[in-house]
């Protein structure tokens, strides 16, 4: 009978360390907090301190009224703590049903990885060094087709102070950008009645046009298109 119990402590403490071991070469993927990675967090390898929602973790040059359709933009994840001695992160990129949208790139290779099958980004070994109490890492996203509505952009943050975790989660909205038709040489051609409609509404349109119709939550919901 002790042998059987000396046994067992050999199987389960190797385990044990495995599960709060520290990754300092980035997160082995799925680990952001989204609704696609089901909520999971560094936490489930970091245990210590409670999760702790913050703003502003996440930025970038995104315009105040939503991405374009496959434009490229600079996102910036960053992490302030008290005397942080190692800092790591990882950002994915959803819609509210918790697909991947669009296309994430490393930017600065020496600090940064694609991982989780190339849907989020996280630090390299290099890259969870911090600058004082602060890391930043930058990235490239592409941003998604027409019609694919508001993405939200998903961080959870590893900071580290002799190896006591604190994780951090954020996240950014932004919406897709649509322009508006009163920019558009069709408006001068377009016929809409009755203006306002109650239940039913006339669209003529030129030849070779095609109008989208586009609900408050960003997705297609009525595509025309006038050949001839």
């Amino acid at each position: 009978m002790k042998r059987f119990y000396s046994f067992l402590s050999v199987l389960i403490i190797p385990s044990t360390l495995f599960l709060y071991a520290w990754f300092p070469t980035g997160s082995p993927g799925g680990k952001t907090g989204s609704i696609g990675d089901e909520g999971a967090t560094c936490i489930s390898c970091h245990p210590g301190n409670p999760v702790q929602a913050q703003e502003g973790m996440i930025t970038s040059d995104i315009p105040a009224d939503g991405y374009i359709p496959g434009e490229k933009y600079m996102i910036t994840a960053t992490v302030t703590h008290p005397d942080i001695t190692k800092a790591g992160f990882e950002l994915t990129v959803e819609n509210e049903d918790g697909d991947k949208l669009g296309g994430l790139a490393v930017s600065d290779a020496d600090r940064t990885k694609l991982t989780n099958g190339d849907n989020a980004l996280t630090h390299t070994e290099a890259g969870n060094v911090p600058d004082g109490n602060t890391n930043t890492w930058s990235m490239e996203w592409t941003a998604p087709e027409t019609g694919s509505g508001p993405v939200k952009f998903y961080a959870a943050f590893n900071a580290s102070v002799s190896k006591v975790y604190t994780i951090y989660t954020s996240n950014m909205m932004t919406s897709e950008q649509f322009a508006s038709i009163g920019d558009d040489i069709l408006a001068s051609k377009l016929n809409v009645f009755p203006n306002p409609a109650t239940n039913n509404v006339n669209i003529n349109l030129p030849a070779g046009s095609e109008v989208r119709v586009i609900s408050m939550l960003g997705k297609q919901v009525l595509s025309i298109e006038q050949s001839g």
